[in-house]
């Protein structure tokens, strides 16, 4: 080598002093790995996941739905069924007096038979209901002889006809035809303001009407009807 030549550079050596660490890389929030315990607590928020907009109106019909039933239960009486009572009686007054002639050729006067039940059947030969109720009458009358059981016909229906329904039925109580008034209602189903058939009247030992009760009535709630105008 000439002395002409220039000296070959030395190597550069990069020594690193204990305080020259590495810089940190800037901080970035949206890089940091989600905490677990938040993104648990996030999976129980009202409105969270795939349907979280229907989740309210979900919640709204399920408390609805829980406070319907139980209103339902504390509803429900689980006592036994009673047999279901009478109805109140109606105060009618004073029972209408009245006369009729029978089919066996007597009469029958109301006012005679003060101080004794009397039942008061309004009935038809046509009437269908009537076929129905008209052996429990007769059963009624049978069972409680101290009551006096009359049957009234329509005032449009035969003699004739009324009396073969009778005699086909086995009736044995009194039994007449009304009069008068125009159609169904004679002068008797008037004064009682009867508007179908059957009807029946229920009247204590004192002229007053205890019960008054329009349609066919069984054998056992006519009993129960009759004790009642006995005890009133």
């Amino acid at each position: 080598m000439s002395s002409s030549d220039p000296a070959p550079a030395a190597p550069k050596h990069t020594s690193q002093r204990l305080h020259d660490v590495p810089t940190p890389e800037p901080h970035n929030d949206l890089d940091e790995p989600e905490d677990p315990f938040e993104a648990e607590a996030e999976h129980g928020r009202i409105g969270y996941g795939r349907f979280g907009e229907w989740t309210p109106y979900g919640l709204a019909a399920l408390i609805i739905l829980t406070i319907v039933i139980g209103a339902w239960f504390n509803q429900r009486d689980d006592s036994p069924e009673t047999p279901p009572s009478l109805p109140d009686a109606v105060a009618h007054g004073a029972a209408p007096d009245f006369s009729i002639p029978l089919f066996n050729g007597d009469s029958f006067d109301l006012a005679s038979h003060q101080g004794q039940v009397v039942v008061v059947n309004f009935w038809a030969s046509w009437c269908e209901p009537c076929k129905k109720e008209m052996p429990a009458m007769q059963q009624l009358a049978v069972n409680n002889p101290d009551v006096v059981v009359l049957g009234v016909a329509a005032s449009n229906d035969s003699r004739d006809k009324a009396q073969e329904f009778a005699e086909n039925m086995g009736i044995t109580y009194p039994l007449g035809i009304d009069s008068g008034g125009n159609g169904p209602n004679g002068q008797i189903a008037s004064s009682y303001q009867v508007f179908g058939f059957p009807a029946t009247f229920f009247i204590n030992a004192d002229g007053q009407i205890v019960d008054s009760i329009f349609g066919a009535v069984p054998l056992d709630d006519l009993q129960l009807y009759v004790d009642r105008a006995k005890s009133t």
